[in-house]
């Protein structure tokens, strides 16, 4: 089951918030949800995803919380809920963080999503994906902050293979995709994301992919790029990177 809640918080008080917030709110939202966190913190992928960015179109940053599973909404995303009847108070900054409105999407299950890109009449030839927050690989001990095809559909891949019922660790699928998307244009800069006193080097922007090849590999390649509007991509999605929108 997939879930998603944004929080509005208006620019009005909230001046100091930048992306890197996310990893403050991830400290908050863990102090709400009681002995889940520690269950969460021994889990390898998290079912969950959050992160902060700015919405021009409200002109206002949003708090976006995703989670993959019935249990990860219930014991994750309901307490949040009810904690949010007051402003985010974060302790160890003594910063108080107002928000104007919380927004539910609709849920959808794993077979819904597949439904919706395995049945359809079209399949997207391109694919433009906006990485709102930073996004970094971890590949042979190093971070790898450009968009590489490989990483990033090797992210997709393990992250739905963790809570869809669909096995998607297949070396040979993984190599067909990467065979055939290619980068068909992009516009992107370098950053740092401040994590504690660690800073990650990785990228924001927006990059286009062209996908080619039998229909079938479209359609998985469209319902994977999906699941990570939900998921994430790459290291630390869970403490407010690799946020990634769909254009």
């Amino acid at each position: 089951m997939l879930s998603r809640m944004d929080v509005v918080l208006p620019n009005e008080g909230n001046e100091k918030l930048n992306y890197n917030t996310g990893v403050l709110l991830y400290g908050y939202m863990m102090e709400q949800v009681g002995e889940y966190a520690q269950e969460l913190h021994e889990q390898g992928i998290k079912p969950y995803s959050q992160y902060l960015f700015f919405d021009k179109a409200q002109n206002s940053y949003v708090w976006r919380i995703n989670t993959m599973t019935e249990s990860a909404y219930e014991r994750l995303l309901l307490p949040l809920k009810d904690a949010l009847k007051k402003d985010i108070f974060i302790k160890n900054k003594e910063m108080n963080i107002a928000y104007e409105k919380m927004v539910d999407y609709k849920q959808i299950s794993n077979d819904e999503l597949l439904k919706k890109y395995y049945l359809s009449d079209t399949t997207a030839k391109y694919i433009t994906l906006k990485f709102v927050t930073p996004c970094s690989f971890h590949s042979f001990g190093e971070h790898v902050f450009v968009p590489d095809i490989r990483l990033i559909m090797k992210s997709f891949m393990s992250k739905a293979d963790a809570f869809t019922e669909v096995s998607f660790q297949d070396e040979e699928t993984l190599q067909s995709l990467v065979q055939n998307i290619r980068l068909s244009e992009y516009s992107i800069k370098s950053t740092v994301y401040y994590l504690s006193r660690v800073k990650i080097k990785s990228f924001v922007g927006t990059v286009t992919f062209v996908v080619n090849g039998p229909d079938m590999l479209k359609r998985l390649a469209g319902m994977l790029f999906g699941y990570g509007e939900y998921s994430g991509v790459g290291v630390k999605s869970t403490q407010g990177m690799g946020g990634i929108q769909i254009l």
